[in-house]
């Protein structure tokens, strides 16, 4: 069920900072890094409506979210390649006063820490340029 919260809500304002870098180290070897900030005033979430069984939106006041990305590709053959990630975000709410709970300091629930992946690929022909073969494997990892 959903409902109209019959509270005006102000407006989400956001200041965003993002940087980056894309390199080819050698003809082999590719790093790219990511960073961002982000702080959130006002920033709108849903609830649950105290006064019924829909939901309301509200300003959850400030939070922070700050992380980073690295990605490598390594690619020593033509037939060979590895590629790997990994990231970092924090995501806090700063402040919260209408929360329905609110504990200082505790992580939004759709953030996670640190994420790491790894995939590995490896193309070649079996009986000419018609017939080919594709190993690939991928292994991921999240801590929330």
């Amino acid at each position: 069920m959903t409902g109209v919260s019959p509270l005006a809500v102000d407006p989400e304002t956001l200041k965003a900072l993002e940087g980056g870098i894309k390199s080819d180290i050698t003809p082999w070897l590719r790093a790219n890094l990511a960073l961002y900030r982000y702080d959130y005033k006002d920033l709108q979430v849903t609830a649950r409506d105290p006064l019924g069984p829909g939901y309301v939106l509200q300003n959850a006041a400030n939070a922070t979210l700050y992380g980073g990305e690295l990605e490598t590709t390594l690619a020593p053959t033509d037939h060979f390649r590895v590629n790997a990630a990994v990231a970092y975000a924090h995501a806090e709410y700063d402040d919260f006063p209408l929360a329905q709970v609110f504990i200082p300091g505790q992580r939004e629930a759709i953030s996670c820490r640190k994420r790491m992946c790894r995939a590995t690929a490896y193309r070649g022909h079996l009986a000419g340029p018609l017939t080919s073969l594709q190993v690939s494997t991928y292994r991921s990892h999240r801590e929330c």
